[in-house]
């Protein structure tokens, strides 16, 4: 559907925003489907540093999807 593709092509913009360790792990997690260990195996990071940056990566992303577009992506539709 032409709102997943639209989601997406923002996704993919904002994602360059977030900070250059944040992008790089993310993609390799998102893209290349790879776990946070192999991630920290491939990079020489330790797996805590790893987990550390996807997880403040995707909240960043998340919290920046949320501004640009509130009616899809506010908090009561995020929060679990």
């Amino acid at each position: 559907p032409e709102e997943l593709n639209q989601d997406a092509h923002l996704a993919q913009r904002l994602l360059e925003t977030l900070r250059p360790e944040q992008q790089k792990v993310i993609r390799l997690s998102i893209g290349q489907n790879l776990s946070h260990e192999q991630i920290a195996e491939l990079l020489g990071m330790p797996l805590g540093t790893v987990k550390t940056h996807v997880r403040r990566g995707l909240i960043a992303l998340r919290d920046a999807m949320a501004r640009a577009n509130p009616d899809r992506f506010s908090s009561e539709h995020t929060d679990r």
